[in-house]
């Protein structure tokens, strides 16, 4: 990771009670969902952190009657059950977290956090929630943990907004890896990419030697941690019906993992036998919310073709892609000409998207 994406990534923060500075993982719910409302999910599971339920859904401010406060004005809306686990993939030894009550809840709502290891509760705090405008910070720094259960008491709806959750403790969740280790980058980078995840839980052992099959281990995942992807998808549609939009050769989505990339993504379009003159246009699309809505990467390639004739049309473009979040590739299909009605056509179609190494 470079020193400007780790900058944008994390934090120092100062704990309220606490006395020592600790490097913080900042979640403020606005960057990963840029048209709200969106279930949490996996969005953040790149960076280790998943939410349970995973419905939960990342709303726009006003949501609630309340306002997110770091950021943006994005933040996590938990339900009318009042429950949600986050769960990291490696210990922490500190959160701070800020809470408000829903305007839909009805009284006053006590949330009880309890900190987990491995299953087993190590310590908890209440908080609770009297304004639906006012946001109450709950903070822990002790023992490391791996999961914070959030449970809401009261009566009738328990509904409770979350925002500027911070979650960390030292280096990477390495115990023996402290944020000012000059190591302390390499060794983040190489957790993040699956090269070593240490030598045990939450330990890294910078001292300790390294045999030389340790050494090949590491060298392969490297190795493919740093190959580009490609995500190649064709199809084929005959007879196909093309009066508005259409999106063709969507690839799966592709989660991006580690740092920033860049895709070069490529088209191509053939087309023959319609019933009547017809001109088809086709671009490059992507989209962030699998294909719920998309986004233009190029300015389009456009092609006619008339009755038992055939033609083909490619189109190419360049998108940088953002590390944390999915995305899927498409071939959008504009019909501009032809005559009224049904357009008859033989249509095949084929996309590949290569993605270049984290950066």
């Amino acid at each position: 990771m470079t020193s400007a994406a780790r900058n944008a990534k994390w934090v120092l923060g100062l704990l309220v009670g606490a006395t020592t500075v600790a490097q913080a993982q900042l979640l403020d719910f606005d960057s990963v969902c840029p048209s709200p409302p969106c279930a949490v999910g996996s969005l953040y599971a790149p960076s280790g952190v998943t939410f349970s339920p995973t419905a939960a859904q990342i709303v726009a401010g006003g949501t609630g009657g309340l306002t997110g406060v770091v950021g943006g004005p994005h933040y996590l809306l938990v339900g009318a059950t009042g429950q949600l686990a986050i769960t990291l993939a490696r210990p922490a030894t500190f959160y701070a977290i800020k809470l408000s009550r829903a305007a839909a809840a009805s009284s006053p709502v006590t949330v009880r956090a309890s900190i987990l290891k491995a299953g087993q509760e190590i310590g908890a705090a209440n908080v609770t929630l009297n304004e639906v405008g006012t946001w109450f910070e709950l903070a822990w720094t002790n023992s490391e943990f791996d999961t914070i259960l959030l449970q809401a008491t009261g009566s009738g709806d328990l509904s409770f907004g979350i925002d500027v959750l911070q979650l960390g403790g030292t280096c990477g969740g390495f115990a023996d890896v402290q944020a000012s280790d000059l190591f302390c980058d390499a060794a983040e980078w190489l957790a993040n990419r699956g090269v070593t995840l240490g030598c045990g839980p939450g330990q890294f052992c910078p001292s300790q030697s390294v045999t030389r099959a340790q050494m090949a281990l590491f060298m392969q995942r490297l190795g493919e941690a740093l190959t580009p992807a490609r995500v190649v998808r064709a199809a084929s549609v005959n007879n196909g019906v093309f009066l508005t939009r259409e999106y063709l050769c969507q690839t799966a989505p592709f989660m991006v993992v580690g740092g920033d990339r860049t895709a070069v993504v490529h088209g191509y379009l053939n087309m023959s036998n319609p019933s009547a003159p017809i001109t088809l246009s086709a671009t490059l699309a992507y989209s962030l919310n699998g294909g719920a809505s998309w986004h233009g990467l190029s300015t389009g390639g456009r092609a006619s073709v008339e009755p038992g004739n055939a033609e083909s049309v490619s189109d190419g473009g360049i998108v940088d892609l953002a590390a944390g979040r999915s995305y899927r590739f498409a071939l959008e299909v504009l019909q501009t000409g032809g005559g009224p009605g049904v357009i008859d056509t033989d249509v095949s179609c084929r996309l590949f998207a290569q993605i270049g190494n984290a950066q």
